[in-house]
C-alpha cells in the first residue's frame, strides 16, 4: 500500500540557503536515498545530494535525518514528517552535498607521515566479522569535538582509520587522542559498527606506554596514586557529606554504595549522596559504605591509558567490598557503575562477585513495588542523558521512569537524546586536558535544554551536574541542574 510523507529538505547554492517541503508518495519500505531519487526524479531534478553503489560500501552518501548522521542507502523511511540536511560539521557545497576536502587533506598528511597505515589495524585473525571502516564521516558529522575544534581536532574517522599502533605515529595524533571524550557517539552512530572509542583507548594506552601522557593526566594520575582519589584531597574527607543524614549504615547490610570521588568529595554535589541515602532509610533499604577505605573506581585511569595503576585500584575495591560480604553494589555515578560493571573483570580477570546496579535502576524497582510514596512535585524538566549510562550501559528508560513516576512533573526531551545525546563535554578527562574545550561543549548543551522551555535539566551523573552548572553560570541562565536522586527526594519530602 502506497504511502505519503513529508519532506522538508536543505536547500544551498551560491551561498543562500533555505528549506524546501516536498509531499512524496512511495510503496514501503524505501531508503533515504530511494525517497531523494524519487523527489529528483518526479518533483526536482535541480536536487543535489550524493550517491555511489547504494550498498553501505562507499560511503558516499553520509547525510543527517531528523538531526542524525546516517547513510542514506541504509535509513529506512519511517514516520510522517522527515527532515534532511548535509552531514553537520562540514562545509556545504550544494544541497545536501558537503565538502570532504579537509579530511581527505588530513588523510594524505598521515599517510605521506606513514606510507605503511592502514585504514583500520589488521584485522583479528579470530575475528570474522571484524568492521571496516568506509569513510562515510557520520562519525565526523557527530562528534562535538569536530564541532568545536575543527582545526586542532583530526577527528574520530581518522584517528580511528590511521591508528596502526605497531608503528611510529605523529605527534599530533596523540595530542587528539587526549582530546576526545570517549563518549561514545561515533561507535553509535557508525553504520559499519567500528568500535572507535575502544581504538581510541588503545591508542591512549600505547600513547602512555611510550611515556607521552600530557602533564594535566599525569597530575591527575598521581593524585589517585597517592590519596585515593581524583581531588588530591585526605581521602578521609570522603565522609563529610554524611553530616546530619539520617541513615541506617547498617551493620551485616547486603547492599552497599559506593559513592565515588565526586560526590564524596565536592561539596556542591553532596545533595546527591545525601538525597539516595535519605530515599533507601525511607524504602528500608539496609546499607553500607567503603568510607575511607572506597578508591577512586579506576575509570580516570583507564582512560589515562594506566591500566597497571587501574588494575591496583579495582584489586582493592574488590577485596574490601567481598570482606564486608554483601551481593550487591550500587552507585549514583555512571562511571563508577560502568568501570565496575565493564572493567573490573578485564583489569583483574575476575568476576565482581556482586550485582552491580545504577542507583536509577533500584529507585525505579522500589517505585515499582511501592516502597516509595511520591506526593508530587509541580515542575517542567529536561532530562540529560549521561554517556556512561546511556550509550556505554543502555540505562535510559530507569531515570525517565522515575521522573514520569513524580505527580505534576512534566518531562520534555531535547532534540538529542537517548542514543544522541550530545556529551555534557566533563568525559574523557577533557576537563584536566582542556577545559576550555569542556566548557564549550558543556555550553552548546545547555543551549539545547534551553529550547525546551524546561524550569530545570535533570541528569544520573555527578560530572554532568558541574558541567552544566558551570555551563548555566557562565551563560547567566537561571536554569539549575538536579540530579535524578534528589528530584526524587524533593517529592518525597513534600509528601
Amino acid at each position: 500500500m502506497d504511502k505519503e510523507i513529508k519532506v522538508r529538505v536543505f536547500r544551498y547554492d551560491s551561498g543562500k540557503s533555505r528549506y524546501q517541503d516536498y509531499e512524496v508518495r512511495y510503496t514501503p519500505p524505501v531508503t533515504i536515498l530511494d525517497l531523494l531519487r524519487l523527489i529528483n526524479q518526479e518533483q526536482d531534478p535541480c536536487l543535489a545530494f550524493r550517491s555511489s553503489c547504494g550498498m553501505g560500501k562507499c560511503g558516499s552518501c553520509a547525510l543527517s535525518v531528523n538531526g542524525k548522521p546516517v547513510l542514506s542507502c541504509q535509513e529506512v523511511v519511517k514516520g510522517e514528517e522527515i527532515l534532511i540536511e548535509p552531514l553537520p560539521n562540514f562545509p556545504v557545497v550544494k544541497d545536501l552535498i558537503v565538502a570532504r576536502d579537509r579530511y581527505e587533506e588530513r588523510m594524505i598528511s598521515v599517510l605521506e607521515a606513514e606510507p605503511a597505515f592502514p585504514l583500520l589495524p589488521p584485522r583479528p585473525s579470530d575475528d570474522p566479522i571484524w568492521p571496516e571502516c568506509v569513510e562515510c564521516l557520520a562519525c565526523d558529522g557527530a562528534c562535538p569535538l569536530v564541532a568545536e575544534i575543527p582545526q586542532r581536532y583530526l577527528g574520530p574517522a581518522l584517528m580511528a582509520g590511521t591508528a596502526d599502533l605497531k608503528k611510529a605515529t605523529p605527534l599530533r595524533e596523540w595530542e587528539s587522542a587526549y582530546h576526545c571524550l570517549l563518549c561514545g557517539e561515533c561507535t553509535a552512530i557508525c553504520p559499519s559498527k567500528v568500535r572507535m572509542d575502544d581504538i581510541l583507548l588503545e591508542a591512549r594506552k600505547e600513547s602512555t606506554r611510550r611515556g607521552r601522557l600530557p602533564l594535566s593526566l599525569q597530575r591527575l594520575g598521581r593524585n589517585i596514586a597517592t590519596t585515593h582519589n581524583i581531588s588530591g584531597q585526605e581521602n578521609q574527607s570522603r565522609l563529610l557529606w554524611k553530616e546530619e543524614v539520617p541513615s541506617r549504615f547498617a551493620e551485616g547490610a547486603q547492599t552497599l554504595y559506593f559513592v565515588g570521588c565526586l560526590a564524596s568529595l565536592f561539596p556542591s554535589l553532596y545533595g546527591t549522596p545525601r538525597s539516595f541515602a535519605a530515599l533507601l532509610e525511607a524504602s528500608r533499604v539496609d546499607y553500607g559504605l567503603l568510607d575511607g577505605e572506597e578508591w577512586c573506581c579506576g575509570y580516570p585511569l583507564i582512560l589515562n591509558g594506566m591500566m597497571e595503576e587501574a588494575k591496583e585500584v579495582a584489586t582493592h575495591n574488590l577485596q574490601k567490598v567481598k570482606e564486608r560480604g554483601v551481593k550487591r553494589v550500587v552507585m549514583t555515578c555512571p562511571s563508577c557503575y560502568y568501570t565496575w560493571r565493564e572493567g573490573y573483570k578485564a583489569l583483574t580477570g575476575e568476576e565482581t562477585g556482586v550485582e552491580v546496579v545504577h542507583a536509577t535502576q533500584l529507585l525505579a524497582e522500589l517505585l515499582d513495588k511501592k516502597r516509595l510514596r511520591i506526593k508530587g512535585l509541580s515542575m517542567k524538566v529536561t532530562y540529560h542523558d549521561p554517556c556512561d549510562l546511556g550509550r556505554k550501559s543502555w540505562i535510559y528508560e530507569a531515570p525517565r521512569r522515575i521522573l514520569e513516576s513524580i505527580p505534576g512533573l512534566t518531562l520534555v526531551e531535547m532534540r538529542k537524546n537517548r542514543e544522541e545525546a550530545l556529551c555534557c563535554g566533563g568525559g574523557g578527562n577533557l576537563e584536566s586536558y582542556a577545559p576550555e574545550i569542556m566548557a564549550a561543549i558543556a555550553q552548546e548543551r545547555l543551549r539545547e535544554a534551553e529550547e525546551t522551555s524546561a524550569e530545570a535539566i535533570v541528569t544520573a551523573c555527578p560530572q554532568c551536574q558541574r558541567t552544566l552548572r558551570e555551563a548555566a553560570r557562565k551563560l547567566r541562565a537561571y536554569l539549575p541542574v538536579f540530579d535524578v536522586v534528589e528530584l526524587l527526594w524533593r517529592a518525597l519530602e513534600a509528601s
